[in-house]
């Protein structure tokens, strides 16, 4: 389907769907198995995220703690941690799948600590030397703002990482004190809350200002009103589904530099996130109209 659409990058590859299709713990032969299968596809980057599990997102074949709130509980990055062998087991996996003009990216998920991202850097450093790949060649590192917590530390990352990728499922879920998948509060999870949008805008700017480079994913960015919400904001990479792409795109087409302005300006002093997402339909809906009567 991607190619179907000529999509050239893969913003996020959930390497947690492709152990879902073992019955046990993948080796690390199979593992590279599925990375060489996913770079040889794309001509631009794929960003493989480590896994990402624990919460909502488990693999039948691990015995997880039972734990009171596991959003807040093992998961991610801190399983990763947690089970160092298992993780080193995958980064050795991603780095034996490296090719001749290799497009390979790591993405650490879930990260509120400096050691972690140290932790797994050496890590992959260490296994890099290990199989005879030179330290330039070591892939790009990147981590996920899903935590609040991490903004504040940017320029504490900043040397250890390459790039940065802004997860909004999580970030909205930890940010709102939401569980999105409730059924008594997740009418209250909204990517057009007042203080997600700014949240998004200041993240933004400060990764802007330390030279990083900065992507969404997450299904904020796979609607037209969130797209234009980030479009508006000043994001310029948005990893979607591939069934998405299409809409997106052509909502990007009827979006010049004046709207995007006036767009920005109104949904960040908006005080109530009804009032953003109205006013984001209402442009979607415009901008829609005046492309069917270019056309």
């Amino acid at each position: 389907m991607a190619k179907q659409y000529k999509i050239k990058d893969v913003g996020l590859f959930r390497t947690e769907f492709a152990f879902a299709q073992f019955k046990r713990w993948p080796t690390v032969e199979e593992q590279k198995m599925v990375y060489e299968g996913v770079t040889r596809n794309f001509e631009g980057f794929v960003t493989i995220r480590t896994l990402d599990i624990g919460a909502d997102k488990v693999l039948s074949y691990l015995d997880f703690p039972k734990e009171e709130n596991p959003l807040l509980g093992l998961r991610a990055i801190r399983f990763s941690m947690e089970y160092l062998d298992l993780f080193r087991d995958q980064i050795r996996a991603m780095l034996l799948s490296i090719s001749d003009g290799h497009n390979l990216r790591i993405l650490l998920p879930l990260i509120t600590n400096v050691w972690e991202i140290e932790t797994a850097r050496s890590l992959i450093e260490q296994i890099g030397r290990e199989i005879g790949i030179k330290a330039s060649d070591i892939p790009q590192i990147g981590i996920m703002m899903e935590v609040p917590a991490a903004y504040y530390q940017l320029d504490d990352y900043k040397d250890l990482i390459d790039f940065i990728s802004v997860g909004t499922n999580d970030l909205i879920q930890y940010l709102l004190a939401v569980d999105r998948n409730s059924n008594v509060v997740g009418h209250l999870y909204s990517g057009f809350h007042p203080s997600v949008i700014r949240m998004l805008h200041d993240i933004l700017l400060k990764t802007t200002s330390l030279g990083k480079e900065i992507s969404v994913c997450g299904e904020l960015a796979g609607t037209p009103t969130g797209a234009l919400g980030l479009i508006s904001l000043g994001y310029r990479q948005l990893s979607v589904s591939p069934s998405d792409a299409p809409v997106i795109r052509y909502l990007c087409r009827g979006i010049d530099e004046d709207l995007i302005g006036r767009i920005r300006s109104n949904i960040l002093i908006e005080k109530k996130e009804s009032e953003i997402k109205r006013y984001l339909f209402d442009v979607v809906e415009s901008i829609d109209e005046s492309l069917l009567e270019v056309q």
